[in-house]
This record gives C-alpha cells, structure tokens and sequence, in this order.
C-alpha cells in the first residue's frame, strides 16, 4: 500500500480558501485516479474542506490538528514549520499502518495516475525520486517538461516506511528525528549519508502547479517581475497547452 500525506494550509492563513479548496480537489483528484487502488492518502489539516473525493471514501483520511508551531524548529519560516508539523503529525498517528512508500504532496500538485502502480510492482527499494516531471502554469493552462525538478518540488520524494524516521510521539524531539524536519533539496544527502540509496523514478510523475497566488514557494513571485517575466515566455514558447 502506497501512503499519501497532503499537508493543507489553515484556512485561517489562506489568502484564498476557496482557490485552496479548488486545487486540493485537483491533488485528491490525481490520487483517485490511480490505476491501481491500493493507497491510502491523509490530508492533515486544521479545518476540513468541503471535497468531493472520486476514489472510495475509506481509502481517504481527514487528520484534523491544533497545535502552535514547534519553537526552535530548524525550518527558516511559518509555512514550512506548518507543512513540517502536518506531515510528522500524520506519521505519527499512522506508524501502526502497514504501507510500502509514504509520498507527502503538497496540496497544489498532481500525480501520474501509474504512480501507485509501478511503485507496488517494483521490488522494495530506500525510496524513490521524481527528477522528472511537469511545471504547469495554473493561469495559462500550459505545461512544460522539467528534468530536475526534485530541485524546485517538494512533491517528489517518495520514501520507504524504514527510511522516514517515523515519530513515536507528538513531540518537538521525536519530530526532530523525522526525515522532514529539513528541505526536500538536502534528504537525498542525508538519507545517502545513513546508507539509504534513493532511485529514479522512470517517467514524468508529478506536475507542479505554479503562479496561482497562494503558494508560498511559488517562482513566479518569489524571483520578482523580471523572474515572472521570463517564466511566462519560456512557457509560452518551449510549453504545451494542457487538455
């Protein structure tokens, strides 16, 4: 079985609920649509949402929490303590679940419907890495391949039950040993350094939804006016219209 945690946003910290509403609806949807139904995919959030889920209720947890964020906690800002807290707190209450890969996604993002698939066809592995994907631009509708995008995405790293350091307490010292307490850019070094080998996964499978104007790692706002400039052209000429 192939564990999904989406961290959502508090609507309360929301610039746009109704929007955040709309693109977890999309992620769920990308879930549902698995090939192979053997997943179970836990959204840890503080309220909620009102979704339609297509796949089969039993197979889709709402995990609601209340907490404050943890203080002197290793990540550099609010959102990412947020997400940080959300996924431990999810692998915490789920460390009794007998699953194959736990893959976090952010509730922006969407997966190729073979994901669950070929990660349950293939001998067990560390875990696995999305190098290779899609950025969509939310707007436009257009897409464009991205062959590193394990660099920009936090949506890509896939990890075996054994590799993930699963919390034995809600706790601030048991969540310090998770696998998330640090960045998507520096786990494959960390878990390298522990003897943990990570694979590719073979095809392009996660799209990566940018420049809708609620996400706070989104490059398109991030690298300011003349970043956002060169992004739209570049996918208004190399990108695709998505159907």
């Amino acid at each position: 079985m192939i564990l999904f945690i989406v961290p959502l946003i508090s609507q309360t910290k929301s610039k746009d609920w109704q929007l955040a509403t709309a693109l977890l609806q999309g992620t769920l949807d990308s879930i549902a649509n698995q090939s192979d139904p053997d997943y179970k995919v836990v959204v840890s959030c503080h309220e909620i949402p009102n979704i339609k889920f297509r796949g089969h209720p039993e197979r889709l947890i709402f995990l609601p929490i209340n907490y404050s964020p943890l203080e002197n906690d290793c990540c550099q800002s609010i959102p990412q303590i947020d997400r940080f807290n959300k996924c431990c707190f999810a692998l915490f209450k789920l460390k009794d679940e007998a699953f194959k890969y736990c893959m976090v996604i952010d509730a922006d993002d969407r997966v190729h419907r073979d994901l669950v698939k070929f990660l349950n066809e293939q001998p067990q592995a560390d875990g696995w890495v999305v190098d290779r994907g899609y950025q969509v631009d939310y707007h436009s509708n257009r897409s464009m391949k991205y062959h590193r995008l394990s660099q920009i995405c936090g949506s890509t790293m896939i990890f075996s039950k054994q590799a993930l350091n699963i919390p034995q307490a809600a706790s601030g010292e048991e969540y310090g040993k998770s696998i998330y307490r640090q960045g998507h850019q520096s786990m494959r070094e960390d878990l390298t350094s522990q003897g943990f080998s990570l694979r590719s996964l073979p095809f392009y499978g996660v799209q990566y939804v940018l420049n809708h104007g609620i996400n706070d790692s989104d490059l398109f706002r991030t690298g300011g006016l003349n970043q956002w400039l060169k992004h739209m052209i570049k996918f208004s000429i190399v990108g695709g219209k998505m159907s």
